[in-house]
């Protein structure tokens, strides 16, 4: 796996440039992720078209946001770009390893955003070990962190 960070905008993105354009056709990709503080981060992704003289690039496609943080990265296996996330479903554990894994890949705007989710999932599973119902131990989870 081989991270891809820094690439935050169409002038920033990752390109490929022999990506297949139908059957026949070849063109160019790119890739970047957005981050908006209300929804969190989606991947966006924007071809060339090929049947067009010069570089058009066609209507950017965008996926859903992920609620708290995601990363780019190229799977070595097949070379193709890929991405991996963090949601409000996810617990402690696997929040904590896509940090480790993918934290260099998350941009710099939602690394506070991650740490911060971080900690109120350790807390709040560590309030509901303790016999605390999960409404409590949520409010008292964010009221602890953000103190």
């Amino acid at each position: 796996m081989i991270l891809l960070p820094g690439h935050i905008s169409k002038e920033t993105a990752y390109v490929v440039e022999d990506y297949p354009y139908g059957f026949h056709l070849r063109c160019k990709i790119r890739y970047w992720l957005e981050d908006h503080p209300a929804h969190g981060v989606r991947v966006c992704s924007q071809t060339t078209n090929p049947k067009k003289p010069g570089e058009v690039w066609n209507k950017e496609k965008k996926s859903t946001y992920w609620d708290v943080a995601c990363a780019l990265y190229i799977d070595e296996e097949t070379g193709h770009v890929k991405w991996a996330g963090v949601s409000n479903y996810d617990d402690y554990g696997p929040s904590r390893k896509f940090q480790d894994v993918y934290g260099p890949a998350v941009p710099d705007t939602v690394k506070p955003r991650l740490a911060r989710w971080i900690e109120i999932k350790r807390v709040y599973e560590a309030k509901l070990k303790k016999g605390m119902n999960y409404q409590q131990a949520g409010r008292e989870a964010q009221e602890e962190v953000d103190r």
